[in-house]
């Protein structure tokens, strides 16, 4: 992704960071804990640091969530505040790599929104260059404003587009239900189909001709290339 360095510097620095000083009164007020980190070392001296914001394990602190533990071998119930772990990580980053479960909790956690808005016209312009039949400016606008229409930009950035074929590109786009119109010799999107004409060029919309007399349009959740 582009800008990768501003993005997670932040969290590279906690997972390179030595000798955490201890808040030992941290846990006396939980519900102003954001989120909270593990840190795991092999014994080759790798580091895994896990991450998790903290959404899910205040939530034994709500009162009507009641603990019973085990005393000389009968229940009580516990009335100090507790708070539980989750079972997972929204992410994981080694010495290399950031490992995401969750790129909505990496944001948050990292301040990426922002950073990503930051970059939309760097990646429009690398996108225009590879793809010059295509007039981006009124999706330069649209996507500086949203998060997610500017995380398609740089997923799309970091594809092979200089073999896009643009009568290919106007097929699938009518396929799947993207309005282009053409405009001084290049192809334009209207706002609506903005988001719709994103995944298409991401590879998120596809048709399913199996029968042809009724072709089926989709989104794809995610993609896997497949080599034959």
């Amino acid at each position: 992704m582009a800008a990768s360095n501003q993005m997670r510097a932040s969290l590279f620095d906690l997972h390179k960071a030595e000798n955490f000083p201890i808040e030992g009164d941290a846990l006396k007020d939980p519900q102003k804990l954001s989120s909270y980190f593990v840190r795991l070392t092999d014994h080759q001296e790798r580091r895994l640091t896990g991450l998790r914001r903290a959404s899910q394990f205040k939530g034994l602190l709500k009162k009507k969530n009641k603990l019973m533990r085990v005393v000389d071998d009968t229940l009580q119930i516990v009335e100090e505040e507790v708070f539980r772990l989750d079972n997972d990580f929204d992410l994981l980053i080694d010495s290399e790599n950031f490992h995401i479960l969750r790129p909505n909790a990496f944001e948050a956690m990292g301040k990426l929104n922002e950073a990503i808005l930051d970059v939309v016209p760097t990646n429009v312009n690398h996108i225009q260059q590879s793809i010059p039949f295509l007039d981006f400016e009124n999706v330069e606008s649209y996507a500086s404003q949203r998060p997610r229409a500017a995380r398609y930009l740089a997923s799309i950035r970091s594809q092979n587009l200089r073999g896009i074929n643009r009568s290919a590109l106007q097929a699938l786009c009518k396929k799947t239900g993207v309005e282009l119109k053409a405009d001084r010799g290049k192809l334009t999107v209207n706002e609506r189909y903005i988001l719709d004409f994103l995944e298409v060029l991401d590879r998120r919309r596809y048709v399913d001709e199996l029968d042809p007399k009724t072709p089926e349009c989709y989104r794809a959740a995610s993609r896997k290339k497949i080599v034959p």
